[in-house]
């Protein structure tokens, strides 16, 4: 099991979080105070307050991962991510991700580190060749350590993991790979050089959910039928269709899965409701 430690606070850096409280009251409308203790919470402290009382073994501003019988010289080292692998990891946006690095005064209005963030050694410069024509023929882009993750985001469950995409390209690969894990899971065995192949083994299965299943299984995109893809949906009236011809598919096959894997038929049913969900907000 593992617990959470940090460097201690020092001088220079608590004059550092002081000059970014300053500002972020300046750019936020909000008093210096709160402020701080705005700063003070993704430490893992209530406020500025609390973290002040801890000093000098308080986290500087992010907690590093440490096994409980290990000393505070053997912490484990941060790993570095660019926002789009934060996004992924903890199934959120990146306008999301630069949000919340925004509000904890680590990325400035331009887009660019803040000082603070330099100087607490949260973030790396890294430069790639640019395709865009830029003088320098160099781009710049920034990683960020993984503590800064995990004190901003909370851990995702697995449904929101393995639901979060970006399109609907990607939404429809998912349902496909959620229908194919259901299958998985009941243990249908399908022969792959079999076109037709009748369904002996789970007789409460609907015709149409076995084929559904079948095709799945075998990465077929249009596994639903052409009329029920992602891709079909122009507008929230194409949502509330995908939706009615879905949900008995979807409830037959949590029926006859449920006896044989509960946790699977729980995920399987939650996962297609999750990837509708974000069909119908892209379709509004």
């Amino acid at each position: 099991m593992s617990s959470y430690t940090a460097p201690a606070l020092n001088q220079s850096a608590i004059k550092r979080i002081k000059r970014a409280a300053k500002l972020k009251a300046l750019q936020e409308g909000m008093s210096y105070n709160q402020a701080l203790d705005a700063l003070a919470q993704p430490l893992g402290h209530r406020n500025w307050s609390t973290l002040a009382r801890n000093l000098p073994t308080s986290a500087v501003l992010l907690t590093q991962p440490m096994h409980a019988s290990m000393a505070p010289a053997q912490t484990m080292t941060d790993t570095w991510m660019t926002v789009t692998t934060i996004s992924e990891l903890y199934a959120t946006t990146i306008p999301k991700v630069r949000a919340a690095l925004k509000k904890a005064a680590y990325l400035q209005a331009d887009g660019k580190p803040s000082p603070l963030a330099r100087s607490l050694n949260l973030v790396q410069e890294h430069t790639i060749e640019d395709q865009y024509g830029i003088s320098t023929g160099m781009a710049i882009y920034y990683k960020w350590s993984s503590s800064v993750a995990k004190a901003l985001f909370p851990t995702p469950n697995a449904v929101d993991q393995w639901c979060h995409v970006a399109n609907r390209f990607e939404a429809d690969r998912r349902m496909q790979q959620t229908f194919a894990r259901a299958a998985k899971a009941m243990g249908l065995i399908f022969d792959p050089n079999a076109e037709d192949q009748p369904n002996t083994t789970h007789p409460g299965l609907h015709p149409r959910a076995y084929l559904a299943l079948l095709d799945a299984h075998h990465g077929a995109m249009d596994f639903l039928g052409s009329s029920l893809s992602f891709f079909a949906t122009r507008g929230k009236k194409d949502v509330k269709k995908l939706e009615f011809q879905l949900h008995p598919i979807v409830a037959n096959i949590v029926d006859v899965l449920a006896p044989i894997d509960a946790s699977e038929a729980q995920f399987f049913e939650q996962a297609c409701a999750s990837l509708l969900q974000w069909l119908g907000k892209q379709r509004r």
